[in-house]
């Protein structure tokens, strides 16, 4: 239960000293240098480009490993969006989104009452 994502890890090695640039290369094109798809890993022109979009947030955190003993941090690195394929896959916070008060009139419709359109996260419009 200790790895409990890849920004998890990260906000682990960030707070033991290793740098940003470091991690994000180990977490990114070392990876792809060892699964042989040199396309992976890195922005480039032709290549395929998946995203994380990543916040660095200061404060007190606590961070547990597999020995079941606790390390205290000041830094956490938290996943704010993923674009795989040019499409948005995940975006908690909403960053790519309009607010609620901006939303098309489809917003405000409920799927479950007679004569609401159904709706996806593609119906509505993007930043």
């Amino acid at each position: 239960f200790t790895v409990l994502s890849m920004s998890n890890v990260i906000s682990k090695f960030l707070n033991m000293g290793v740098s940003l640039g470091d991690l994000i290369r180990r977490a990114t094109v070392n990876p792809a240098h060892e699964i042989r798809r040199p396309e992976l890993g890195t922005l480039s022109v032709g290549r395929e480009a998946d995203i994380a979009v990543l916040e660095e947030l200061r404060g007190h955190f606590g961070y547990v490993d597999c020995g079941y003993a606790k390390m205290d941090g000041t830094l956490r690195i938290v996943a704010q969006m993923t674009i795989r394929g040019g499409r948005i896959l995940y975006d908690p916070s909403g960053l790519s989104m309009v607010q609620w008060e901006k939303a098309r009139p489809q917003y405000f419709n409920l799927p479950m009452l007679p004569g609401s359109l159904p709706a996806t996260a593609d119906n509505y419009p993007r930043n």
